[in-house]
């Protein structure tokens, strides 16, 4: 039996893909819009904004602001934010080294 993913449709009825299918779909829309995927080992758990700002020592405040200025990458989920420490520590390296490099 192979896999399926529903999804809703405006209208009230159900369109169900095969995992393959959906995902060939996802990675087409993407490379349509020049989306990239924030770079994350699969088994690494994606934290909040309260996490992050834990681990990174700043306030949540300074986190959803470099998010929302898209700064950070950063998964919606919902109404929330998910992020992988790991590539925020890129992304904020990055940016650091640019800036002294421009100052």
């Amino acid at each position: 039996m192979t896999d399926r993913v529903l999804m809703p449709l405006p209208d009230g009825r159900w369109l169900a893909l095969s995992r393959e299918a959906f995902e060939a779909a996802l990675a087409e829309g993407a490379a349509a819009i020049g989306a990239t995927a924030a770079p994350r080992q699969p088994d690494e758990p994606m934290i909040d904004a309260e996490q992050l700002a834990k681990v990174l020592s700043l306030p949540a405040t300074a986190i959803e602001r470099l998010a929302r200025e898209k700064r950070i990458p950063f998964i919606e989920c919902g109404r929330w934010k998910r992020f992988s420490r790991r590539a925020v520590e890129q992304a904020l390296s990055r940016g650091t080294t640019a800036a002294a490099s421009a100052a």
